[in-house]
């Protein structure tokens, strides 16, 4: 699942983690729940460095950065404590005070991914909903968070998306366009391009999935592989 830094409770172990985040300017996170953590500080891709940070109920703990270049997360770190460990953290045991970041730093953005004892997991997932068809909302959202904007008018064509079901998207958090906008279904084809099989069904303004959004489709992914 996903949730937003400042959505982050201010109790805890969680106060150090998200002063720590706001403090790195990351502002969403991917939440695994786990009862021990694999090994953790290796990138495979040389654009990329992994960082990671332990946090427990006092602050922050054992901690190591990266480094950009290798075949692994620490081939030129200048951090000593990480390479004496190879860049790895292996916790057979996840307490329930105890929070572990990886922060996988691309040169055009970062992610980051929190893991957590599940005991907290009740708490963090969203409400469930019986008055919509989940499945349906799930399989929509799919289609922009698996593919990029010019390939999302073919597989919305074959969903018959309604301009209905755009508007509840967007009025329930989970879309978001540019501008406060919705998408638009167009009421027929319309030429846009410079061969004649290129036509638009929708007018998607720029809409984007929301962390609520990027919730729904992981609550439901079971499904959408049926």
């Amino acid at each position: 699942m996903y949730i937003r830094t400042k959505d982050l409770p201010v109790i805890g172990v969680f106060k150090f983690v998200k002063d720590f985040l706001y403090g790195e300017s990351l502002w969403e996170i991917a939440v695994k729940f786990v009862t021990e953590i694999p090994q953790l500080g290796v990138s495979s891709d040389d654009r990329m460095r992994v960082d990671v940070q332990a946090f427990g109920p006092s602050g922050p703990l054992n901690g190591w950065k990266g480094s950009y270049g290798g075949s692994y997360a620490m081939m030129y770190s200048k951090d000593t404590s990480a390479v004496a460990t190879g860049g790895k953290l292996d916790l057979k045991d996840l307490p329930e005070d105890r929070v572990v970041l990886e922060i996988s730093r691309h040169w055009k953005k970062s992610w980051v991914t929190m893991y957590l004892n599940p005991c907290h997991q009740a708490a963090m997932l969203p409400p469930k909903r019986d008055d919509i068809d989940m499945n349906r909302v799930a399989r929509i959202l799919k289609v922009f968070t698996g593919l990029i904007s010019s390939a999302r008018q073919t597989p919305l064509h074959g969903l018959k998306v309604t301009q209905e079901e755009f508007g509840m998207l967007v009025d329930n958090g989970w879309l978001k366009c540019h501008k406060g906008k919705k998408p638009e279904v167009l009421p027929k084809p319309v030429y846009v391009g410079s061969g004649y099989d290129q036509y638009k069904y929708y007018n998607l303004n720029g809409a984007s999935v929301t962390t609520e959004g990027k919730n729904v489709v992981e609550t439901y992914k079971e499904e959408l592989r049926c």
